[in-house]
């Protein structure tokens, strides 16, 4: 069972939520009363298709009974109501455990008033505290930001769980890239290095891809074979990102669904695919997606109720005094455990 604790990074988050929601005034918040749970999860910024050169063929990846500890990471955000001048999002992080059972622990919702004339400090200051980036950037859009906040404590969320946790099989959901508009180089390479120094891979499954090979999405070029099997285009890819390329890519289907999969490429072929093949054996449901990856997803989502919490959180100017059910004085609380 992981401990519950605290940590200075969520810290930061909590003083900026409440730093930003005094920038409220007098403005009434408008509670958002439409569903946007379909966009909870971390929306990626558009980009263009990257066409690959043409992969070696498909393998199969050989069966295991061997089982493995897994750690899966996820986070979401929300609209939670909007002003005149800017608009009160919420995020959450949380990460699961399966070690004989699964049990997942989850952060606080943390609410930001995010308006033009605070995104851009809002922004740097997150990095800062969070990544040690002492810079200037250029602030995404409001709607953007909501992601980008969500990406920023999963990061937090990440090195963590890679600090902690030792010998056990370490799950994104996207992919090991490193310098991407939402993840400096540095804050990413932190984690991966970690989870290694501790004795743990870290495999990231991404659900979308922009990577193409003869037009078709990597993702059908094993429309036609049976799981589990995968296709490395580990190669293709370097030449496309460079150093910038933390993992060796592949395309894996494990179930019915092939995704594209990401693993540390400082270890060996053969250690990465006795992990997938692990992992297989402890996680991964009939569709090919690890069961802990999808309650990570929900753990991390604010329901409805949660959200109309918020808002009244947001109107009181008293973040947290209604959504947290127990007085526990950390960031992190356990929130469940079931059974295999």
């Amino acid at each position: 069972m992981p401990t519950i604790f605290n940590m200075m990074d969520l810290r930061v988050f909590e003083e900026l939520s409440q730093q930003t929601l005094e920038e409220l005034g007098d403005d009434v918040p408008i509670l958002e009363t439409k569903e946007n749970d379909l966009v909870d999860y971390l929306e990626p910024e558009e980009e263009e298709p990257l066409e690959l050169r043409t992969p070696t063929l498909p393998v199969k990846l050989p069966r295991t009974s061997k089982k493995a500890p897994v750690v899966a990471i996820d986070a979401s955000s929300t609209k939670v109501a909007e002003t005149p001048k800017g608009v009160v999002y919420a995020v959450r992080a949380s990460y699961v455990v399966l070690n004989g059972s699964y049990t997942y622990v989850s952060t606080k919702p943390f609410i930001f008033f995010v308006s033009e004339e605070n995104k851009k400090d809002l922004y740097e200051e997150l990095l800062e505290q969070c990544f040690g980036l002492r810079r200037r950037v250029n602030p995404p859009s409001l709607y953007q930001m909501r992601f980008r906040l969500a990406r920023i404590l999963e990061r937090v969320v990440q090195l963590h769980v890679a600090r902690e946790h030792k010998r056990s099989i370490i799950l994104w959901d996207g992919a090991l890239i490193a310098g991407t508009v939402d993840t400096p180089t540095g804050a990413i390479q932190e984690c991966v290095e970690s989870a290694r120094d501790n004795g743990n891979i870290t495999i990231a499954f991404s659900k979308k891809s922009r990577l193409y090979v003869n037009g078709k999405l990597i993702t059908c070029l094993l429309e036609d074979y049976s799981p589990p099997v995968l296709l490395d285009v580990s190669q293709p890819a370097k030449e496309i990102f460079g150093s910038r390329q933390l993992g060796d890519v592949y395309v894996v289907k494990l179930g019915y669904l092939p995704f594209r999969v990401d693993i540390d490429s400082f270890y060996e072929k053969e250690t990465q695919l006795e992990s997938l093949a692990s992992l297989l054996a402890s996680d991964v449901g009939r569709d090919g997606y690890p069961n802990s990856l999808k309650i990570a997803h929900l753990s991390s989502k604010i329901d409805p109720l949660e959200r109309m919490a918020l808002w009244i959180d947001a109107e009181l100017r008293s973040p947290f005094s209604l959504v947290e059910p127990f007085p526990y004085p950390h960031d992190f609380r356990l929130s469940h455990e079931a059974p295999l």
